[in-house]
């Protein structure tokens, strides 16, 4: 049996990514690292701290399971209870015997995302990158873009690893994604039920440039008047200033817009 992060090779091994960062270590440069038992970030914290001490370490866990964290809180490797994650490669109850003292040592700080945060993190990379990664090779992503790293550096460098992303859960993250950064949102209306009145609701949304991805059109709905149906929307947007912007030419037509999601 080969632990999976708590044994002296696979630590070793991990290192090579720090070893391969040589020529990129310096006083400006933070190395940010998804930790799960331990074993990359070990890894990468010897070899870079050996070769620039100056440079900085942050982990990132999934706030589901911060079992660092809080082994570091309380100075010895302690378990914690694991919720579900999309994060999962990063799941671990507890960091490895071998793994807490390096960490302990040689990492400055380490920081936890949420679920939404994560999700966020993989559709930026997808959209940005052509990155296909999983959650536990998100979270540096996600950690930075939420402002979790507390310390400033001109130079970050993220260690993205792993991709092994189902399709369906990827199908979910995209869609979850793109509500958070704004490329999707879902908005609900009450119309006349009269000829043309779909139609001019449609005309403004199309003229401000999103697209209707789904649409719902209520007449039986007995929260409203017999000659009233409610529309529901799924709209696309560019992101939130242009979503706002949609909302915004909606309701100065007289529109009374609620925004569901």
């Amino acid at each position: 049996f080969i632990p999976a992060f708590s044994d002296p090779l696979v630590i070793a091994g991990q290192g090579t990514i720090g070893l391969e960062l040589a020529g990129f270590l310096d006083h400006e440069t933070a190395i940010v690292v998804p930790v799960g038992g331990g074993g990359l970030i070990s890894g990468i914290a010897i070899a870079a701290k050996a070769m620039e001490p100056s440079v900085r370490l942050f982990g990132v866990q999934a706030r589901s399971c911060p079992s660092a964290i809080r082994s570091l809180e309380q100075g010895k490797p302690v378990a914690v209870d694991v919720e579900h994650s999309i994060a999962d490669g990063i799941t671990v109850n507890r960091p490895g015997d071998l793994n807490f003292p390096i960490i302990q040592k040689l990492v400055d700080e380490v920081v936890d995302v949420d679920e939404e945060a994560i999700a966020g993190a993989i559709l930026c990379l997808l959209d940005k990158a052509s990155i296909v990664a999983e959650g536990a090779g998100a979270t540096p992503v996600a950690a930075l873009t939420e402002n979790r790293v507390s310390t400033k550096a001109k130079r970050y460098i993220l260690i993205i690893s792993g991709g092994n992303l189902e399709i369906t859960t990827m199908d979910r993250i995209l869609h979850r994604g793109s509500i958070k950064m704004g490329r999707m949102l879902r908005i609900e209306v009450d119309l006349l039920d009269v000829p043309g009145s779909l139609w001019k609701l449609m005309g403004i949304i199309a003229q401000e440039k999103a697209n209707i991805l789904h649409i719902f059109h209520d007449r039986l709905n007995p929260e409203n008047p017999i000659q009233v149906s409610r529309v529901k929307l799924n709209l696309e947007t560019r992101g939130h200033d242009h979503a706002k912007e949609v909302l915004a030419k909606l309701r100065e037509a007289g529109y009374d817009i609620r925004q569901t999601l």
